[in-house]
């Protein structure tokens, strides 16, 4: 049956079921609607218009439907059709907007499929000649796998709409599309490879998961050009359009129309030729199987663009513009290289074109494989960030361009940054993934935070910049594997991360500033030190197994195990290795032909316990130390050869092939030596330093002596506590400093050049013969010897020396000597533990000296002016046995120099032959001072109450204060025919001394002084004094007082010979303070008590008028009045007149001549004679005589009767 419909628009619908035998026409151009299951058996055409179904049963049952040229089958419903499908010319089947499936076979023409809605092809046997797409979705598929789809045999033309696929399959069909709206295959997540040719005036448009890979050499679609509002000729953006998914490729042809290389100025008329065939990726992926390279412009969308080369050895080049606002990520192992410009553009005149624009992209993402650039400023445009998420970004610009990177985030895997010649700074670093630099460029990472850095560094080649300590981020590890670490700028730097060095070693580049690691470093290579700046290795536990080589700057280290494995070289090739801290360093030095440094910091203590050796091809190389600690060598380094240079501090060595062959140069260090040995290397002095006798391992002195010339400009420093011998005619420039220990010399020219300075500042300058060295006042030959704070010695042995120049510093001169030894050679030292000294040398000093101090341990000194004893508060010095000589002096010699007397059995002695002066005395109760000077005068003008010691006096002293508390013998060791001593009083000295009397001495007080001696007088006992001569005989001491004075006597005094009081006043204090001989009281003397004294002495009042005087004492406080009381004899010539408050008790039958005055007081007798012979008596007002008979038991009173007149 037959059912037109007419009129296009006109839709006639059959709701009722159709059934017979025969079979359902549709004519006409309208519709017809079949809505009802129908059972007709015969076949359906449809000759015109359309027939729609609503159902699967609408087209009767298993029969055929013919679709005549240009008319439809539609679905009202998304409905499965099973009939085969026959079409004659090019028949239309439109899913109405659904989702409809053809599961019958096509068995002839060409399927349209038109309108919205998807069509699904489900029978694999189609036959049609050629498919059409000309809305919606046409699904295909391949149920077998067996390369035989569902679009049968023909050309799939794709006007409008999407052709999808719902499995993997193989398009043998070639491809037409058609205008802006056609082109689109939705693989749908299946990878589907397209065998035949893509064509047509259309664009290609990938959408949906899954791959679309075009297999054809050549693809010739072209979606062409349009007009835009300015009227100018535009090509069409998105020739080639990925919308989802990966459209795959192998060359550059399968993506069509290629474009035209012309000019790029903005006023060409067809300037838009070269944007002909381009790409446009938005959210989908280009995948390239090959290597191919593209020239066409590539444009990103918002949903970012993926580039997947795949294949290592692959390289896909994009030289063509890439722009857009999306992100470029690149996936697969091989390489993307983004190379604008790369052809060179040329204009219509095939010159190159001058400029043209950059690419712009929102930011890179680089996820395998490899993302290369030619250079940032044309190929990114601007500082794009970056992300690395297992794949390489290299950049391969040969110098900068302006244009860095932005800033870098590190997932998963992490990423390289390939850098090329050129320097790339990047923005901050985050996220955990591990950052890898290759490239022999330098990437920068300076000024960043880059604390959401986590990951692990790795340097292969070329260099990372950093300047602070976050530059590699927080944690992680850094591996050196054949490029650097190089840091920059002023401030420290510590990286706390545990390094790796691998087998192709690593460098750490710190240009000027310090660099610490203090994480544990291992690994198989070699550590490289490069750049101005110290780098500090911290950690002690370090295993990485090449060793070290130190090209520039400074490595420091504090340990060994800092060094890495036990045992491996340390190569330095001209620069330093510094060691921080004490530590023995067991391991191979190793210097190229540049040399190298070794440096110990502060007051450190270094060992080198390894060989000095020469790199490989290396003939010879200086070898220098470093730094104010010290460095010992113990190996045997003659094989090393070259020079010893040192420049700081010490280097140490027990013999002298622990130095190198050649020459040893002291450029302001010293060399330590720690062993007794004879030197023999030429040494040459170019600013300052010298040699240092250290003890040797067992304590002990050691002796160096320098056989070879010392030769220079600089001067020569003596240190340590051993001697050094100079043998050599020596022509060093700069003089000599002796900080330590001896320096012996036996003539001038060992000392360097003639008139250069000599400076002791802690050690001692020995010399080996008399006036071995010259210091002739006048003479331009002559040296000048200095002394500084430390002091310093001068060792004339047995020789005499005499120096005239002035000597200056402001330390202390020693005068020393050769001490005893005993048969075993060991040195002599008396009960006191002080050294004995041979004491044979003479000092002299002409000179106007400055020194703080001299002393003088050995010898005699010899002076005649004060200024020969330095600056005017300088103290002298004199040991035990030693003497200072003035007998020069050629008249009073006042000194303002106090005397110090060392300890010893021997004494100090000072000689002179005219008046002497000195300040005062210092020295222990061990100590003992002689006092040589015949008929002239010692006077004490200063405080003496820090001496302790014995004075042993011969002759005359002058005391001002005191004299200090030992005793003061006088003539001590003198025999009995010793001249008398005298003791001459200046001042109100206080005198808390044991007086020694070896016969006469006179006390000599000047008018108005009041002194006090508080100890005892008595006789010389030279059975108890150090020093004494036993086979001496002592006279009887005997005490004479001259002088307007006063002198008080407190203790109780044991000489035993006669007291002469000539002049002035002598105070007892004590019932014994005139010994136990008789006393003289010269005309106008006093005798008076400064307690209540009795006397047991003889009494003889010589001539004229003597007082005997009771005051009274303690006035302001609590007064108390004295007594006297004499119970021997009073005899002589002389009136007695009595005084003071007190009491003058008179028990003796006296025979004194004169007559009896009673001034003051009270005169109390008990015998008539006790007033003398005189008969006259003067008793004044306030005064009083009594009488006191002391009676024995039952003695009956008696009665005195006084033969005298009494006024």
């Amino acid at each position: 049956a037959t059912i037109s419909t007419t009129g296009a628009e006109n839709i006639t619908q059959v709701t009722s079921t159709v059934s017979g035998a025969g079979g359902l026409t549709k004519s006409g151009a309208g519709t017809l609607s079949l809505t009802a299951d129908n059972a007709y058996q015969g076949n359906t055409t449809v000759q015109e218009g359309t027939l729609a179904i609503s159902r699967s049963g609408s087209l009767g049952t298993n029969t055929t439907v013919n679709i005549l040229n240009n008319a439809t089958l539609k679905t009202n419903q998304g409905i499965t059709v099973t009939q085969d499908v026959a079409i004659t010319g090019q028949g239309k089947v439109d899913a109405g907007g659904n989702n409809s499936v053809l599961q019958g076979q096509i068995v002839s023409g060409t399927l349209e499929k038109v309108g919205n809605g998807s069509l699904t092809l489900d029978n694999e046997n189609n036959q049609q000649t050629k498919t059409v797409i000309n809305g919606g979705i046409l699904v295909v598929k391949d149920q077998d796998g067996n390369g035989i789809t569902s679009l049968g045999g023909g050309n799939v033309e794709i006007k409008k709409g999407t052709l999808q696929t719902n499995n993997d399959m193989t398009i043998a069909n070639s491809i037409t599309t058609v205008g802006t709206a056609g082109g689109s295959i939705n693989t749908a997540g299946h990878d589907v490879t397209v065998n035949g040719q893509v064509t047509g005036s259309g664009r290609l448009v990938k959408t949906g998961g899954g791959t679309l890979t075009l297999t054809k050499t050549t693809n010739d679609y072209d979606v062409g050009t349009a007009i835009d509002a300015d009227g100018k000729t535009v090509a069409v953006v998105g020739n080639t359009v990925i919308n989802g998914g990966v459209l795959a490729v192998g060359n550059d042809a399968q993506l069509g129309k290629k474009p035209e290389r012309i000019g790029v100025q903005t006023d060409e008329e067809d300037q838009y030729k070269w944007k002909l065939g381009n790409v446009q990726i938005d959210g989908g992926t280009l995948k390239t199987t090959q290597g191919v390279d593209s020239d066409r412009y590539v444009v990103i969308g918002n949903a970012g663009a993926t580039v997947d080369v795949s294949g290592a050895a692959n390289t896909t080049t994009l030289s063509g513009l890439v722009e857009g606002k999306g992100v470029l990520t690149k996936e697969g192992e091989g390489t993307l290289v983004l190379d604008l410009h790369s052809g060179s553009y040329r204009n219509t005149s095939n010159e190159v074109a001058s400029e043209f624009k950059k690419n712009s992209v929102a930011g890179v993402s680089v996820k395998a494989g490899v993302l290369e650039i030619d250079n940032a400023a044309k190929d990114f445009g601007a500082a794009v960030a970056v992300n690395l998420a297992g794949g390489e970004l290299r950049i391969n610009q040969a110098v900068a361009t302006g244009v860095d990177l932005g800033a870098v985030t590190l997932q998963g895997a992490g990423g390289t940054i390939d850098t090329t010649g050129a320097t790339i700074k990047t923005g901050a670093l985050s996220g955990s993934g591990a950052l890898t630099k290759q490239g022999s460029g330098t990437l920068v990472l300076t000024d960043l935070n880059n604390q959401a850095f986590t990951g692990n560094t790795t340097i292969s080649q070329g260099k990372i910049q950093i300047n602070s300590t976050q530059g590699l981020g927080v944690g992680g590890q850094l591996t050196l594997d054949g490029g650097s670490l190089q840091v920059v700028g002023n401030a420290d730097v510590t990286l706390d991360k545990n390094a790796v060095i691998t087998s192709s070693n690593g460098t750490i580049d710190n240009v000027s500033n310090n660099v610490t690691l203090s994480g544990v470093v291992s690994g198989a290579g070699q550590l490289v030190k490069s750049g101005a700046g110290k780098f500090s290795l911290t950690n002690e536990k370090n295993n990485f197994e090449g060793g070290v080589r130190i090209k520039d700057g400074t490595l420091e280290v504090s340990t060994d195990g800092s060094l890495g494995k036990a045992n491996t070289q340390v190569l330095i090739d001209g620069a330093t290795l510094a060691i921080a801290k004490d530590a023995t360093l067991g391991r191979q030095i190793v210097l190229t032909e540049k040399g190298g440094t070794v440096a110990v910091a502060g007051t450190n203590t270094a060992t080198l316990s390894g060989t000095l050796s020469l790199d490989a091809g290396v003939l010879s190389a200086d070898f220098t130390k470093s730094g104010t600690g010290t460095l010992n060598l113990t190996k045997d380094n003659t094989n090393f050869k070259g020079n010893t240079i040192i420049q700081e501090g010490t280097l140490g060595v027990t013999g002298k092939d622990n130095l190198a062959q050649g020459k040893l140069f002291l450029d302001g260090g010293n060399l330590r030596t720690n062993a007794s040995l004879i030197f023999d290397k030429e040494i040459i002095i170019n600013s300052t330093g010298g040699i240092d006798t250290a003890l040797d391992a067992s304590g002990n002195k050691t002796e160096v002596t320098v056989t070879s010339k010392i030769q220079g400009n600089g001067a020569f420093v003596k240190a340590g506590e051993g001697t050094l011998v100079l043998s050599a005619d020596n022509l060093y420039a700069g003089g000599t400093q002796i900080k330590g220990g001896v320096l012996a010399v036996n003539k001038d020219s060992n000392l360097g050049l003639q008139s250069t300075d000599i400076t002791l500042n802690g050690g001692t300058l020995q010399l080996g013969a008399a006036d071995a060295v010259s210091f002739k006042k006048g003479d331009a030959a002559s040296r000048l010897l200095k002394v500084g704070q430390e002091g310093g010695g001068l060792d004339i042995g047995a020789f005499d020396l005499t120096i005239e120049t002035d000597i200056s510093g402001d330390g202390t001169l020693t005068q020393t000597g050769t001490a005893k030894k005993d048969a075993n050679g060991n040195i002599v030292k008396d009960q006191y533990g002080q050294t004995v000294f041979t004491h044979d040398g003479t000092l002299t000093l002409k000179g106007n000296n400055t020194v703080s101090g001299i002393t003088v341990e050995s010898g005699t000194l010899k002076i005649d002016a004060n200024q020969n004893l330095g600056a005017d508060a300088a103290q002298l010095t004199l040991k035990d046995g030693t003497t200072l000589d003035t007998t020069d002096a050629n008249t009073k010699l006042d000194l303002a120099h106090g005397i110090t007397v060392g300890d010893g059995i021997n004494g100090a002695t000072l000689r002179q032959d005219e008046d002497l002066s000195i300040r005062g005395l210092t020295g222990t109760g061990k100590a003992t001072l002689k006092v040589d000077k015949g008929a002239k005068t010692l006077a004490f003008n200063g405080d003496s109450s820090a001496f302790a010691g014995n004075l042993l006096v011969q002759g005359n002293i002058e005391v001002k204060q005191n004299l200090g508390t030992g005793n003061v013998e006088f003539n001590q060791g003198v025999a009995n025919n010793a001249a008398d001593s005298n003791l001459h009083i200046t001042g109100n000295a206080t005198f808390d001394n044991q007086f020694k009397l070896n016969g006469q001495t006179t006390i000599n007080a000047d008018k108005d002084t009041k002194s006090v001696f508080n100890k005892a007088v008595k006789d010389a006992d030279y059975n108890t004094d150090p020093g004494n001569d036993l086979t001496v005989q002592y006279r009887t001491g005997s005490l004479v007082k001259t002088g307007a004075g006063e002198i008080s006597l407190n203790a109780e005094n044991l000489y035993s010979g006669n007291t002469d009081i000539q002049q002035g006043t002598v105070t007892a204090a004590n019932n014994k303070a005139l010994g136990t001989g008789n006393v003289k009281l010269q005309n106008g003397t006093t005798l008076q008590s400064g307690a209540d004294v009795t006397l047991a002495n003889k009494v003889e009042l010589v001539s004229g008028n003597v007082t005997l005087s009771t005051p009274q004492i303690n006035p302001l406080t609590t007064p108390q009045n004295t007594s006297l009381t004499l119970t021997d004899t009073v005899s002589g010539a002389a009136s007695l007149t009595k005084t003071g408050a007190g009491s003058l008790i008179l028990n003796g039958t006296n025979t004194y001549a004169g007559e009896t005055i009673i001034k003051e007081g009270k005169v109390a007798i008990n015998n008539a004679a006790a007033l003398g012979v005189n008969t006259n008596v003067e008793l004044n007002a306030n005064a009083a005589l009594s009488v006191s008979l002391q009676l024995e038991p039952n003695e009956q009173p008696s009665t005195v009767t006084l033969d005298k007149n009494i006024t």
